[in-house]
């Protein structure tokens, strides 16, 4: 039998709360009983080295027509993708599902068919749509607008970031650079001489943490 806490231990390098990790834990022992899980796939920050995370991204790979029971807390982010979509999708370059291939770390996966996917598809993914980026930049530009003009900073923030994280992604797709986790797109951008850019992400991160404290502390 698996060993799913030391296995989620070895591979989240940083854990926002407890909570986390004892849910992911609990998680991943149910969903490998689950004849609809294919493989549990962490990704973003929490996996990478050297920056900071707020969150754990769970990618959940299953079969087609299977609906997530599972309710995760809010720190963790449990998404679900259709095996039978999955290689369609990374032909077309589908942000999240390159991701997984890039920056993605098995947490369960006992037949081996994510492994053997990142095999087929590792040294030739397409770079995720810029214009696809540029495009969620501009939706979240209009809802920032009405929430700047309600005076609602905290929920303003969170979209600030969000706008200039999809630029961020567009700008290192078009310079042919993949992006990686968004606390790693500032160095990433000045290294593409984006230095305007990243300056503005560094700042609505560094405002992002600031609120993040002034609520805790209330």
């Amino acid at each position: 039998m698996i060993d799913f806490y030391s296995r989620a231990g070895q591979v989240i390098r940083r854990w926002p709360t407890g909570q986390a990790r004892t849910w992911v834990t609990s998680f991943l022992q149910e969903a490998a009983q689950s004849k609809d899980v294919i493989a549990v796939i962490a990704l973003g920050s929490a996996v990478r080295p050297d920056v900071p995370s707020e969150d754990v991204d769970l990618l959940v790979l299953h079969t087609g027509g299977a609906r997530l029971k599972w309710r995760a807390p809010i720190e963790v982010d449990l998404r679900g993708y259709d095996m039978s979509k999955l290689e369609h999708d990374l032909g077309l370059g589908a942000d999240l599902a390159t991701w997984g291939i890039m920056y993605g770390v098995a947490l369960y996966d006992e037949d081996g068919v994510w492994e053997r996917i990142v095999d087929r598809w590792r040294g030739r993914l397409r770079l995720p749509d810029p214009d696809v980026a540029e495009k969620r930049a501009a939706k979240a530009l209009s809802q920032l607008r009405v929430l700047e003009e309600a005076g609602d900073d905290a929920a303003a923030n969170e979209l600030m970031v969000s706008y200039l994280t999809h630029l961020a992604r567009a700008a290192l797709s078009r310079a042919g650079v993949f992006p990686a986790s968004r606390p790693e797109l500032v160095d990433q951008l000045r290294s593409i001489h984006q230095g305007d850019l990243a300056d503005s992400l560094e700042a609505a991160l560094m405002a992002r943490l600031r609120l993040a404290s002034e609520t805790t502390a209330v």
